[in-house]
């Protein structure tokens, strides 16, 4: 289990969950390192979710996955994923006819993120 140690109250959560007999694994956000085991923890999550979906025949949200594995490469590695993230998703979107540019000037989302529809 992924606990927060932050605050007094998630700490000593996390000791009773551990008396309890339960692994905890102590994150905390002052802490980059432990941004990367949680990112990377929730990357492996959604890998072997879609990928049982796969395998199972349902469809696959592969920009999720995607974007799951470069949140968890990113923290665990010190690179700096987000803006490659951001042009990821518009190339996918433009390639899947998801998102169609009227002109030159969508060319920027490329760099900024899309406004939501």
């Amino acid at each position: 289990m992924l606990v927060g140690v932050d605050d007094g109250w998630s700490r000593n959560s996390a000791d009773r969950i551990e008396q309890a007999g339960r692994r905890v694994v102590r994150i905390s956000v002052k802490n980059p390192l432990a941004d990367g085991v949680l990112m990377a923890y929730r990357a492996g999550k959604t890998l072997k979710n879609e990928t049982v979906a796969w395998i199972d025949g349902e469809d696959v949200d592969w920009r999720q996955v995607f974007s799951s594995i470069l949140r968890g490469v990113g923290p665990a590695t010190g690179l700096p994923t987000g803006q490659l993230e951001t042009s990821g998703k518009f190339v996918y979107d433009v390639a899947s006819g998801e998102f169609e540019p009227e002109d030159a000037t969508d060319l920027k989302y490329l760099f900024k993120r899309r406004p939501e529809e």
